[in-house]
């Protein structure tokens, strides 16, 4: 099994943060992959598994799902569904300056990753929404 670095590309250098709309109609498997960015995933039509360390997320619309920085994931489309996502990724480093360094653990710390998060997309359907939404405006 090979799992890849991906190496983000920005459309601004100095803006570290990229975000598209993909789509998929037939069954596929995204290799596993890291990358040093945050990514949120928001599901806007159709379904798709996927798979973060050892979690397993089904996603249908209106679902998101947060990916740490360096968390190794992937994810699977089906064949017969019209699928329709949002990815954002974003490099919370340059961000951080002296007064947040004690915090920067937190978003770097492999014994809680971020995706550890994602209960609260499940358990709280009007934060799980917002966060979609804001997605989309920022797309």
């Amino acid at each position: 099994m090979e799992i890849k670095n991906e190496q983000v590309a920005y459309e601004n250098p100095l803006l570290p943060i990229r975000i598209f709309r993909g789509s998929r109609s037939k069954e596929k498997f995204i290799d596993w992959h890291y990358h040093k960015e945050v990514e949120i995933l928001a599901i806007l039509e159709g379904s798709l598994d996927v798979y973060i360390d050892d979690e397993f997320y089904p996603l249908t619309a209106g679902d998101v799902v947060l990916i740490g920085s360096s968390q190794l994931h992937r994810d699977r489309s089906y064949d017969g569904q019209t699928m329709k996502y949002l990815v954002f990724q974003f490099d919370l480093q340059p961000y951080f300056d002296s007064s947040t360094i004690p915090y920067l653990r937190f978003f770097a710390d492999m014994q809680f990753p971020l995706s550890r998060l994602n209960y609260i997309f499940c358990e709280n359907d009007p934060v799980k929404r917002s966060i979609a939404r804001y997605i989309q405006e920022i797309y």
